[in-house]
């Protein structure tokens, strides 16, 4: 990472809020380790369900008795209660494709864990935030094409396997197709 955006987690914290509350860390953990697989189909974190950790953590949940798997589950829970920092990602659902982390002009937004350290006031931060929020994004990652090709060969598969070359072309003409006609009706 060149460039993070720390943002504090109100969890735990007393007094009024702007926005929703944070959920713990603990409640992060169905994000980044889904019991669930089944709505990964065409999200961001589908990756890790081909070539990444959440295939390990299925396969040795697969092998574990009932009692074991939720052991594991349990503590691999206790370790997202003992983090200090965590990605803003978003998990998949019915409706939305997920996010593995967002990022904001300042870079990639991490949440932390606000028992760290002091904190003396809790609100918002007026006008600025606001204009921040509305400038362009920058791009802090590679392609998902180019993540998938590096997830294939970790994974010791052959990387011509995995990427069909020609549907990502046909995704890429028709999403250039869809901008291009935007901005002619605009």
């Amino acid at each position: 990472m060149t460039s993070c955006w720390f943002i504090v987690s109100n969890h735990g914290l007393d007094g009024k809020f702007s926005g929703a509350c944070h959920n713990s860390f603990q409640q992060h953990t169905e994000t980044f380790f889904p019991s669930n697989v089944d709505h990964l189909g065409g999200s961001t974190w589908r990756p890790f369900l081909d070539y990444g950790y959440i295939r390990e953590y299925h396969n040795i949940l697969e092998q574990l008795t009932d009692e074991d798997g939720d052991l594991l589950k349990q503590n691999i829970s206790n370790i997202f209660r003992r983090l200090q920092y965590l990605p803003v990602a978003v998990a998949p659902s019915q409706r939305s494709k997920g996010k593995v982390w967002t990022a904001s002009e300042e870079g990639v937004n991490f949440l932390t864990k606000p028992i760290f350290y002091k904190i003396r006031h809790v609100g918002n931060a007026g006008k600025a935030s606001a204009k921040a929020a509305s400038n362009r994004l920058k791009r802090v990652k590679e392609s998902n094409t180019i993540i998938n090709k590096c997830f294939i060969a970790m994974s010791g598969s052959d990387i011509t396997s995995g990427v069909d070359v020609r549907r990502v072309r046909k995704m890429a003409r028709q999403r250039m197709c869809r901008l291009s006609v935007k901005t002619k009706n605009k």
